[in-house]
């Protein structure tokens, strides 16, 4: 049983060898015929190959070709280089040489430069200082034409005064010698009728009898003096339509009191007399703040403004003392430092009154001071606009000169200041203040500063007369032939209010005009919102 279970055993396994063998041929012949195709593509892929490197060995012989020109123009090209390379050590060479002297001249430039930039800041200061004493010296001038004209005024009003008083002097001689002629005669007269007196009485003694007595001599009397002729009546001035008041608060009421209403004020002929005659030259000015509307009369005509210009110019100093410290440099505690050039705008710095340098005529306080007062740049401004202070304002003219000023000027269109720095118009007044008012009303320290001293003037008799103490802030103007005024009325509705006159005398009557003419104004102005 075990035999034939080997035997089973036995045959399966050479059954199974058997089919292996059969399966091994034929994979075997299978990869035969796999091989031999690959083989006869092989075959065709190196007589390929064999055409590809007879191509590529005709192209390795036409590179070497190659390679041996491009070697040749790179020996060529090699020896351009080192002379190149010998070129170029020669221009570095150069170059080094150039440097060091452009080195040297860039010094020199900037030595140069340094000093031309010195120059010019000593040519732009003296510019400045130059277009200062310039301004000083034609407002000077003009203020000398007009003493001039005074003075001359003066020596005629004198050599006519001289012609007058030798004229009475003469006439006063003549009465003197008449009153002594009829003294003399009236003296021998009562000797003589003494005389007489005597003889008859004597006469009368000795003849009573006599028929009649010798008649007594009287002498004849002496001719009465001729009276002294008339003199020559002097021209009239043309008549001026007295102003009568309506009561009423109009504007044609108001041109009415411009034109008619102006007090009367001295004035000389051309033969030298005085005579009386209205004011000559009034303008006004009125500007609602809020609307905009503006009431004028004669606000174009140009006039010598006195003390007047003095508040737009130092509104244009206040003005770019403003901007500068807005971009300051400061230190850690927040104070300015102030580099080379800035100095003038630091007004904390102290200012000595010297009486023989700074000495000006005119309005203002510190003249009378004695020499060595000390005091801040900030209070001189604070003279100005309190005092109208002359020594003030000039310290500050020549501190900060014209520049800011005239570039306000062109940009308002100012017209005054065209033909003299010191005349203005109502129109130009008004055009400042406008100016003036929206500074205040940014509410910067500088523009209170000017707010509350233009408040505080100790000139009170003209605009501010009419409105409560303290509460207009004004600039005045009061000069020869010049009395004026300007200011900013801080109604409910704000309003500018301007009078410019040729008055001088600053009398009661002046200021009365002044008043009617403002108190009108106000009237006017509160009708508008119907106050």
């Amino acid at each position: 049983m075990e035999k034939k279970t080997n035997i089973k055993y036995i045959s399966k396994i050479v059954w199974l060898a058997l089919v292996l063998s059969l399966a091994a041929a034929l994979v075997t012949a299978h990869l035969y015929r796999e091989k031999s195709a690959e083989h006869v593509e092989a075959a065709g892929q190196v007589e390929s190959l064999s055409s590809d490197v007879v191509d590529l060995e005709a192209e390795i012989s036409e590179l070497t070709r190659q390679i041996e020109a491009l070697e040749n123009k790179v020996t060529d090209v090699q020896e351009d280089y080192t002379e190149l390379q010998d070129e170029h050590s020669s221009l570095q060479s150069d170059y080094t040489e150039l440097r060091s002297d452009y080195t040297e001249l860039t010094a020199d430039v900037s030595s140069v430069t340094d000093e031309l930039s010195a120059k010019e800041s000593e040519l732009s200061t003296a510019v400045s200082d130059l277009e200062a004493k310039s301004r000083r010296i034609t407002s000077l001038e003009k203020r000398l034409t007009r003493q001039m004209s005074r003075y001359d005024d003066a020596v005629t009003e004198k050599d006519q005064l001289s012609t007058e008083i030798a004229d009475l002097e003469e006439q006063i001689a003549l009465l003197e010698a008449d009153i002594y002629r009829l003294r003399t005669a009236a003296a021998i007269q009562s000797a003589e009728l003494k005389a007489a007196q005597a003889a008859q009485e004597a006469a009368e003694r000795a003849a009573a009898e006599a028929a009649a007595a010798e008649p007594v001599w009287e002498p004849a009397p002496e001719p009465e003096s001729l009276p002294a002729p008339e003199p020559e009546p002097e021209p009239e001035p043309e008549p001026v339509p007295a102003y009568i008041p309506s009561g009423e608060a109009t504007v044609e009421e108001l041109m009415r009191l411009l034109q008619y209403g102006a007090p009367m004020k001295w004035y000389r002929n051309a033969n030298g007399s005085l005579y009386q005659a209205p004011a000559k030259f009034t303008a006004f000015g009125y500007c609602d703040l809020t609307t905009g509307e503006t009431i004028t009369y004669n606000a174009d005509t140009v006039y010598y403004s006195a003390s007047l210009i003095k508040a737009p110019y130092i509104y244009s100093v206040l003005l770019e003392v403003s901007e500068f410290e807005k971009t300051a440099q400061r230190d850690e505690e927040g104070n300015i430092v102030y580099g080379e050039g800035e100095e003038k705008y630091n007004l904390d710095e102290m200012w000595t009154f010297d009486p023989e340098t700074m000495m000006e005529e005119g309005s203002g306080e510190i003249k009378a001071m004695p020499a060595g007062t000390q005091m801040t740049w900030k209070e001189l401004f604070a003279y100005v606009l309190l005092w109208s202070d002359n020594v003030a304002w000039n310290q500050i003219m020549d501190r900060f000169g014209f520049g800011t000023f005239y570039s306000l000027v062109g940009q308002l269109g100012i017209q005054g200041t065209s033909s003299d720095f010191m005349d203005l118009s109502a129109n130009d007044c008004l055009k400042f203040m406008k100016e003036i008012y929206q500074f205040f009303e940014t509410g910067d320290r500088w523009a209170q500063f000017m707010k509350e001293n233009m408040m505080k003037s100790k000139h009170n008799v003209m605009i501010c007369a009419s409105f409560p103490a303290g509460t207009v802030p004004h600039k005045y103007g009061w000069d020869t032939d010049s009395y004026h005024d300007m200011g900013i009325i801080y109604d409910e509705h704000p309003y500018l209010l301007v009078i410019m006159t040729d008055l001088h005398d600053g009398s009661q009557t002046d200021n009365a005009f002044v008043h009617s003419v403002v108190e009108m104004a106000k009237q006017i102005h509160a009708k508008r919102y119907g106050s």
